[in-house]
């Protein structure tokens, strides 16, 4: 007896869920991993900052904002109207024809194969 599309997802959501939960475990949290994300900086962004003093390179320092989805519109990193606009179309876009190919193939009665 074979499982259907239905059960296949709701032991994958369990899976997944299960991984996540373990992953946050070993970090110490969810709030351990935002509090770790902020303070992470490449080894070579400090030592530029050695180097040069306070103006050094910040490349790689994450912005305090970092953690926020909907930021200001004259935000340089990511603007609201291009995650709303931009964003979210092109996700839309990808994820549905990236399901076209799949379904493509699994519809196909043989797999011719070179020689």
């Amino acid at each position: 007896m074979s499982a259907s599309g239905t059960e296949h997802l709701r032991v994958s959501i369990v899976a997944k869920c299960f991984r996540v939960d373990v992953g946050f475990m070993k970090a110490g949290g969810f709030y351990a991993v935002m509090q770790n994300f902020m303070s992470a900086v490449p080894n070579t962004t400090i030592q530029q900052r050695m180097l040069h003093g306070a103006n050094g390179s910040y490349c790689g320092v994450p912005p305090h904002n970092s953690l926020h989805l909907v930021r200001s519109a004259d935000d340089q990193n990511l603007p609201w109207p291009g995650v709303f606009f931009g964003l979210a179309i092109i996700s839309v876009w990808y994820w549905c024809t990236d399901q076209v190919w799949p379904a493509y193939t699994l519809l196909l009665r043989t797999i011719v194969t070179p020689n």
